[in-house]
């Protein structure tokens, strides 16, 4: 008899060839002994068991125990990762806490303070705070903060600089205001600020008074504009009597020697009353300055003062084109301007300089003067060097004139 069989053990195919029914064989897989049933010699489709269907529970039991062990891993990996970040936190707490007490032994106030301060952070977020006395590096804190921050005042009403320190003085309020351990010496820290500012204001009210008379007009203003930095600090009881005589000082020094300056007017080609302005008021500015006058100053806490002011300085300004640039059709420019001082309606002084563009061009790039010379058409990028050219030359004759100024008297 030929064919196969199911065993019935395991499931794997029994091949058999020349065996009757009845007898036994053994599986090629599990190794039983198992009898040959009948084989019908037509096969009629019937149910055939799935092979290696005991086995499916192996490969369940090893797959959940590979996950067990996966977990059981993780799980004290991070238990040991836990473990040693604290003893780092802790470490660090420890270090930072030395290093503290020993900057405060060498009287570095604030480095200690610092130092304290990120250890008290790091102590609230510990596992176990109670272990570094959290209430008594608390109370020393308060107590390091309020020395380090009178050593620091200390420092400031004893300094007798030539700028009054008014931004360390802010940053000192400030923080006493921010930092609760501070609060009870906040009061005092205010007032000495308060009375520091009213005998700063008094110096700087004191040394404009002396440039004054001394014929330094700027220096004076330099002080009263100090001054004004000063006042709203000054104590409420000076403070109006301070600001009256500042007032009183700025009044005399713009009605003696203050300069009105005009915006530019005219006609323009490429400048405008912005550009003359940008470029020639600083020049005009320094130049007057060293004749003893006081030009207007429009970023001064005072600027509204020069609405007396004894002088005016006017500008009229008028550009032109004209002719042509060689042979080709980039066209020159012309400036004429007039510089003009009045003292109320009286002239004390005037200029009338003329410039025009230089031709040939000096500095002309070789590249350029060969595609100007073969060009027909215009080149805007030419045509404002020309212009340069010829503004340069009338700020050079106002530098000039104004050097050779009189000098102001009051």
């Amino acid at each position: 008899m030929d064919g196969s069989f199911a065993c019935p053990e395991c499931g794997s195919e029994v091949a058999i060839g020349g065996i009757s029914p009845g007898r036994q064989v053994r599986c090629g897989f599990c190794h039983r002994l198992v009898e040959v049933p009948y084989l019908p010699r037509v096969a009629t489709g019937g149910w055939k068991r799935r092979r290696f269907g005991g086995w499916n529970w192996v490969r369940w039991a090893w797959g959940v125990a590979t996950f067990v062990v996966v977990v059981a891993l993780i799980w004290a990996g991070l238990r040991m990762a836990r473990r040693q970040y604290r003893s780092l936190q802790d470490s660090a707490i420890s270090e930072m806490l030395a290093s503290s007490r020993a900057n405060e032994a060498e009287g570095r106030l604030d480095q200690a303070l610092v130092e304290l301060d990120s250890a008290l952070d790091l102590i609230r977020r510990s596992s176990d705070p109670a272990s570094f006395s959290p209430e008594e590096n608390r109370e020393h804190r308060a107590e390091l903060a309020r020395r380090e921050v009178g050593k620091v005042l200390d420092r400031l009403v004893g300094e007798d600089r030539e700028v009054f320190p008014l931004g360390d003085w802010l940053n000192l309020v400030a923080r006493s205001e921010k930092d609760e351990d501070l609060g009870p010496i906040r009061p005092r820290i205010v007032e000495a600020f308060h009375r520091s500012a009213g005998v700063r204001g008094r110096i700087e009210l004191d040394q404009a008074r002396r440039a004054y008379e001394a014929g330094r007009p700027s220096a004076s203003m330099d002080a009263c504009d100090r001054l004004a930095e000063l006042l709203p600090y000054v104590d409420d009881g000076a403070r109006s009597s301070v600001r009256a005589a500042a007032e009183a000082q700025v009044d005399q020094l713009v009605r003696d020697r203050g300069v009105r300056l005009e915006m530019p007017r005219g006609k323009f080609v490429l400048g405008s009353d912005e550009s003359y302005r940008a470029r020639l008021v600083p020049i005009l500015e320094r130049l007057l300055t060293a004749q003893g006058y006081l030009p207007e100053r429009p970023s001064s806490r005072w600027k509204n003062a020069w609405k007396v002011a004894k002088y005016h300085l006017q500008l009229a300004v008028s550009e032109h084109r004209y002719g042509n640039y060689l042979s080709s059709q980039n066209r020159l420019t012309r400036i004429e301007a007039r510089l003009t001082l009045l003292d109320g309606e009286r002239l004390v002084w005037e200029i009338t300089p003329r410039s025009r563009s230089t031709v040939p061009l000096p500095g002309l790039p070789a590249y350029l003067s060969s595609r100007v010379a073969i060009s027909t058409e215009r080149t805007e990028e030419f045509e404002r060097l020309l212009y340069e050219d010829a503004r340069g030359q009338i700020e050079g004759k106002f530098t000039q004139a104004l050097s050779n100024m009189s000098a102001c008297c009051p």
